[in-house]
């Protein structure tokens, strides 16, 4: 099961990227991926690190699976992916556009949980403008 984004674009045709990273575990333990890292897009028949859409079209961004006893973050791929506790992380998310977005980078932190084997649960903790 994924826990995912869904991005709906309206207007002019544009490429969309995602970039996340861990901020923290919420158990306390280590963080795994603190770094940047691209995301995997998913659209009607595409699959990929960045995808065009069009005026009504629409694409999940996945951020993990569920697995027994936590979950995987994906990092750019299914097959790329980071263990981390059920207890959960806080992902912020960046997501860009070419051409660029008109109000700038959309930057939000989720907080991504699950228990077993359940869908992860994605709540926005904070969403603010990117930084220039």
């Amino acid at each position: 099961m994924k826990g995912s984004v869904v991005l709906k674009h309206t207007g002019e045709p544009t490429t969309y990227s995602a970039r996340a990273r861990i901020v923290r575990v919420l158990d306390g333990s280590a963080n795994p991926a603190p770094r940047l890292f691209d995301c995997e897009l998913n659209a009607a028949d595409d699959v990929g690190a960045s995808l065009p859409l069009r005026d009504g079209e629409w694409a999940y961004i996945v951020l993990a699976d569920a697995v027994r006893g936590g979950m995987h973050v994906r990092r750019s791929g299914e097959s790329d992916r980071t263990w981390v506790p059920g207890a959960g992380v806080v992902l912020e998310l960046t997501v860009t556009g070419t051409p660029p977005l008109a109000a700038g980078a959309v930057v939000r932190r989720y907080r991504v949980t699950t228990a077993d084997i359940r869908p992860p649960v994605l709540a926005v903790v904070e969403d603010r403008p990117a930084q220039g």
